[in-house]
């Protein structure tokens, strides 16, 4: 049984059969777009955990792998109707890589690139014999296989980004995995031998001295989708059939789980999220629930708190200006409240305004984990008024005038304080 090589469509079969599945296939028609051409053939997608990225490419797979036969799957998919669909309709050798998935299967992490290297030598060795041998990189592999047999590959690497995240203060490991990718994908000798790479993760490519480090690669990341804008989460009009399907009102779902907008597409949903509260029929915090709080507190604390005016202000509603050149994608370099807010964009605690360049939070579910949040890292100024805010809403369904008057006055003047310091219209 092949280790990554031309692996089948089982994941694919098992996405279709779940209860609520939306048709997100015509994601195939934009990466034939560029498969097998040398200016955009290769590709970085990175999304917030939870949001598709790992069914997306199990599609991919089942699409162009020569290890299974797919037609049948997509037959009732909105690809099968498009002019594009036969073209690449498993045609290709598929290389398929987990790097968490492996990551964390090993007893010692260290060997996460030379265990890549063998499994993936055993599958081309089996199925190019005779070309092959023990001591070839994956690099001279597939120019043997190239040059033997005219064959070429697509990859697939899931969570590509595991290693920097795992791995953010080991230098040595990073540049090594770093090297390794270079090898691969900036290699101009294996240029006829990759047809197409299609990388995932939570993090973009890492940028030295303004620079990325595979500079090759069209980046597709929260700041700007790109062409992939529709995929990055459910449309309104996907939601919209969802809660008329399952009965629920699509207010109530915008009101929690809404709120990435981009001109392109418009309004965009937390796919998790919005699975969960219909499969449930309740609204709850879903997607925030798969993370621990410290995922956003390490940002929202920069520097002890240089951030508290800020986040303040985007827990009050407002959208706050964000120099997000100034992140390099490097989460050991996070040494500025621009790359803070820029870390928590592509985490997906808050939305990016790109015609403004301004972030905010996005939706109610994600604005009560900063509420948690504020609540965890003791912020007083902030911490008192929300934490009478279930009070206060007791006492309004009571009609109770007083409390809320003296309530009002004394969140006013806390607030106040703080939005003056950031000049904001108070």
């Amino acid at each position: 049984m092949a280790n990554f090589l031309n692996l089948g469509n089982a994941k694919f079969v098992s996405d279709l059969s779940n209860d609520i599945f939306v048709d997100k296939s015509m994601l195939i028609k934009q990466v034939n777009n560029n498969c097998g051409k040398s200016s955009s053939k290769f590709m970085c997608i990175t999304r917030p955990r939870r949001f598709g990225k790992t069914m997306a490419l199990s599609m991919l797979r089942a699409y162009y792998s020569k290890g299974c036969s797919s037609k049948e799957l997509f037959k009732n998919l909105k690809i099968y109707n498009d002019s594009s669909f036969e073209k690449h309709l498993n045609k290709h050798n598929v290389i398929t890589i987990d790097m968490a998935g492996i990551g964390t299967s090993l007893e010692n992490k260290n060997d996460i690139l030379k265990e890549i290297t063998n499994l993936l030598i055993e599958d081309l060795k089996e199925a190019f014999p005779n070309i092959l041998t023990n001591e070839d990189t994956i690099a001279k592999a597939l120019m043997k296989i190239y040059s033997s047999t005219k064959e070429t590959f697509i990859f697939l690497i899931d969570e590509w980004d595991y290693i920097y995240r795992e791995f953010d203060y080991d230098t040595v490991m990073c540049n090594k995995y770093t090297d390794f990718l270079r090898s691969i994908f900036k290699n101009e000798l294996l240029a006829d031998c990759i047809d197409l790479v299609y990388m995932t993760g939570i993090l973009p490519i890492k940028r030295y001295n303004s620079q990325s480090a595979l500079n090759n690669f069209t980046e597709y990341n929260m700041l700007d989708p790109y062409t992939l804008t529709e995929f990055v989460g459910f449309t309104e009009e996907e939601v919209s059939d969802l809660c008329k399907q399952y009965n629920m009102d699509i207010n109530d779902m915008k009101h929690w789980y809404d709120g990435y907008h981009y001109s392109e597409v418009g309004d965009l949903y937390n796919p998790k999220s919005v699975v969960e509260a219909l499969s449930r029929r309740r609204y709850n915090d879903y997607w925030v629930s798969t993370s621990s709080l410290e995922a956003v507190t390490n940002y929202m604390n920069y520097d002890n708190g240089e951030l508290k005016d800020i986040i303040a202000s985007l827990i009050a509603g407002n959208k706050v200006n964000v120099n997000t050149s100034l992140f390099s994608n490097d989460l050991t370099r996070v040494d500025s409240k621009d790359a803070a807010l820029t870390v928590l964009i592509h985490l997906g605690y808050l939305a990016y305004d790109r015609e403004n360049e301004q972030c905010y939070i996005p939706n109610y579910e994600i604005r009560q984990e900063f509420n948690n949040g504020v609540l965890s890292l003791k912020w007083q100024e902030i911490e008192s008024p929300l934490s009478k805010s279930r009070e206060l809403l007791n006492q309004t369904v009571l009609l109770n005038k007083k409390y809320i008057e003296e309530v009002f006055n004394n969140n006013l003047e806390r607030f106040t304080t703080i939005f003056n310091r950031l000049d904001e219209n108070v």
